[in-house]
């Protein structure tokens, strides 16, 4: 039987994988690792590890470890962190061990990675981009070009942390100062849509479904698969530029210019889950392909709305799903 490792299964992304593993017609044996013994997800593992945080130095020996153990066939990854370390340690967990790894290039891990090197693959692509700047000596004259408000965050950063929206030039020079490595980049008017688009194993893009979506505390609690053939075009045309594996998410508004991204996580996302109860279960899609080549094919998801909410799981002491 085919055996799988999700990692971060304590949080909504790696919950997400798992669920949509439950859902599919992928037999396997899933291992489940986290940095923390009581994470959910690990009660819905055949097998679950707790290990070190991915920027220890003891994270991927304990992993090989892991792999080995259980002769695992593909590792899916559940949490932004480990995306970064596992892309740079890609070639020698490959080596080490018969598992493939579900993650891009570490170069374009990198760059996805940084605020202004996303906006600058966009630009590349020769679509719309947000104009953006990272030199801070430069921020009177951007404001100046564009106006007010402008959006300061740090180049290297996720979930919205440290991310200001200014609106006066004391605010401007405060923040330049203040956030650690700043970039700042226009404000972008219009309605958010977060899309989840789909490569095979050789950096080809393969599929996409586009969500609207309500934000709690920067986690999408409520979405809804729509139909906007303007962004279907925007992403199929930045696809093509770039060669990334697994699924991606790309955060856009559509502005008064048509569609424009200012966010791209190489990874699966938060919404995984919420976009295969729609009948788009891009894990499986992934799993065949990444295993036996199998081509994916366009899924066609409902156009429904999926609302989350929580669920409570009781844990006895010595309960074997928690090791």
């Amino acid at each position: 039987m085919t055996q799988l490792l999700v990692t971060g299964v304590g949080s909504n992304i790696g919950q997400g994988i798992l669920k949509s593993l439950r859902e599919s017609d992928v037999g396997a044996n899933v291992v489940g690792t986290d940095v923390y013994r009581y994470a959910a997800g690990s009660a819905w593992c055949d097998a679950s590890y707790t290990v070190p945080f991915a920027r220890d130095a003891r994270y991927v020996p304990a992993l090989i470890d892991i792999l080995q153990k259980h002769g695992t066939d593909l590792v899916l990854i559940g949490s932004e962190m480990e995306t970064h370390v596992l892309a740079h340690e890609r070639a020698r967990i490959e080596r080490e061990t018969r598992a493939k790894v579900v993650v891009s290039d570490a170069d374009m891990i990198d760059q996805c990675g940084d605020k202004y090197g996303i906006a600058q693959l966009f630009k590349k692509a020769n679509i719309n981009y947000p104009d953006s700047i990272g030199d801070m000596n430069q921020r009177r004259a951007f404001v100046a070009r564009l106006g007010y408000p402008v959006i300061c965050k740090p180049r290297l950063g996720w979930s919205a942390r440290s991310v200001v929206k200014i609106e006066d030039e004391a605010s401007l020079d405060y923040y330049a100062l203040h956030t650690p490595n700043p970039v700042i980049q226009e404000y972008l008017e219009g309605e958010e849509f977060t899309c989840a688009v789909v490569f095979d194993r050789d950096g080809r893009y393969a599929d996409h479904v586009v969500m609207r979506r309500d934000l709690l505390n920067g986690t999408t609690y409520r979405a809804e698969v729509v139909s906007r053939p303007d962004i279907d075009r925007y992403i199929i045309d930045f696809s093509k530029t770039v060669k990334l594996r697994g699924s991606v998410n790309i955060q856009l508004r559509v502005t008064s210019r048509g569609p424009v991204a200012f966010e791209m996580n190489p990874r699966f996302s938060g919404t995984t889950a919420i976009r295969m109860k729609a009948g788009f279960n891009d894990v499986a899609a992934v799993v065949h392909n990444f295993l036996d080549g199998t081509p994916i094919v366009k899924m066609k998801p409902r156009l429904v709305r999926v609302l989350r909410y929580w669920e409570e799981m009781v844990v006895e002491d010595g309960d074997p799903r928690f090791p």
